[in-house]
């Protein structure tokens, strides 16, 4: 499923991410502050948090979040992947703010294309709300995310209401299990 293909990708981004600052010497400071941590859940939530508000500015894909935001429940031995992910948000969010593009993969990220990605993954849900659920699941996702089922573009709105409330967790929690049901 297209789930488990995001879960080879960012496994695979994470281990060369992880490559390359460990080159940098960057883990050394992470590990001794994340040992220092008197209580892991509330670090993991601040974290957490922290992490969500980076992929909506970043706009990082619907997929990858919702990977990430099922993996990762609070585990004590998930911090160092939570650490890396931070690093590399605030390291996107730096360079989408002075302009420059970042490689990924073998291919050039601006914001703009980072927007346009993320609008075509927004259609792309759309069109899996009509293949793969029934008429009356998605009328029942309607009135629960709030969209009058008598309305137009019924299923364009809801794809536009996903992940777009990050500071609302359990508007996340609700993104993230949507997502994961349609891809």
């Amino acid at each position: 499923t297209s789930l488990e293909n995001s879960r080879g990708y960012v496994e695979e981004e994470a281990t060369e991410y992880s490559k390359n600052n460990l080159k940098d010497g960057i883990l050394g400071p992470i590990k001794d502050e994340l040992r220092n941590l008197t209580s892991w859940p509330v670090e993991f939530r601040r974290l957490q948090r922290e992490i969500i508000q980076l992929w909506d500015i970043c706009n990082v894909s619907l997929a990858r979040r919702t990977y990430f935001f099922m993996i990762f429940q609070g585990d004590p031995a998930d911090a160092i992947d939570m650490a890396l992910e931070m690093k590399r948000m605030k390291y996107l969010k730096d360079k989408f703010s002075a302009g420059d593009k970042v490689v990924v993969n073998g291919k050039r990220i601006t914001h703009s294309s980072s927007v346009k990605a993320l609008g075509q993954e927004r259609r792309m849900l759309c069109n899996h709300m009509a293949k793969k659920l029934s008429e009356k699941e998605r009328e029942a996702l309607f009135v629960e995310w709030g969209i009058d089922i008598s309305s137009k573009m019924r299923r364009l709105r809801l794809a536009h209401l996903v992940w777009s409330k990050t500071d609302d967790m359990q508007h996340v929690a609700a993104s993230a299990c949507l997502v994961a049901k349609l891809l």
